[in-house]
């Protein structure tokens, strides 16, 4: 298997972030929780436009599996949300902070990248909800074709579960090199 590429993210691309539709407040239909941007040990995981476009978020998310409980995750119950680069890096913030969005490919997702910044900074998780917020109808969007990801979904599940049966683990097996 060849290594991995990991590439350079310039500031003018986009990056998307999927939100469940219960992580959106309840008082402000256009703003989602806080919540949504935390960010654990590595970063905020997204997705990186160039690799990955609306519809294979959702298929992305469908063919993932909830780490709580083991179940596919209903790609129908997420919005997605596509962020410039450039704009997160260069948050208004109080008390300055580094933040970077690095690319960090998966086996099984090239297009995975990380918002990299201080877990416990509140700010920046209110300032990227704060910017979802205000250009909400240009950047939220809802699952677009229903049935094309969902047979999408299928496809990958699939062959996950038969490359599973026959070898282990799918991403023992998958080429780390192509775009996913």
């Amino acid at each position: 298997m060849s290594a991995v590429v990991k590439e350079e993210i310039p500031d003018n691309h986009f990056v998307f972030r999927s939100i469940r539709y219960s992580d959106w407040s309840k008082q402000n239909k256009k703003r989602p929780k806080e919540a949504s941007f935390s960010s654990f040990p590595d970063g905020l995981s997204v997705n990186w436009e160039k690799h990955c476009d609306l519809e294979n978020v959702f298929v992305i998310l469908g063919s993932s599996k909830n780490i709580a409980n083991g179940r596919y995750k209903d790609f129908r119950e997420f919005r997605a949300i596509k962020l410039n680069v450039g704009e997160i890096k260069s948050l208004p913030l109080v008390e300055p902070s580094p933040i970077d969005v690095v690319h960090n490919p998966q086996p099984d997702n090239y297009s995975h990248s990380l918002v990299c910044y201080d877990e416990h900074n509140d700010e920046i998780r209110v300032k990227l909800a704060d910017i979802v917020e205000a250009q909400y109808d240009l950047i939220v969007f809802s699952p677009p074709n229903h049935a094309e990801i969902q047979a999408k979904i299928e496809e990958i599940r699939k062959r996950n579960e038969e490359a599973f049966l026959d070898d282990g683990p799918p991403e023992e097996k998958l080429d780390k090199s192509t775009d996913q």
